[in-house]
């Protein structure tokens, strides 16, 4: 069974991909969290909607 990196490690490779992918950007749970709360208009995406009741 293949073991999985430290959450340290994967972090680093997404930020890597981030970095490596101009229209993609690197958040922390956080940091979204903040954003959705503050925003008058955050970005949503609706497409799992019917599956949240």
């Amino acid at each position: 069974m293949a073991t999985l990196p430290p959450p340290a490690e994967k972090s680093a490779g997404r930020r890597r991909y981030a970095k490596s992918h101009p229209k993609v950007s690197f958040m922390h749970k956080d940091q979204i969290a903040q954003i959705v709360l503050t925003e008058k208009n955050p970005l949503t995406d609706n497409t799992e909607a019917a599956y949240n009741h």
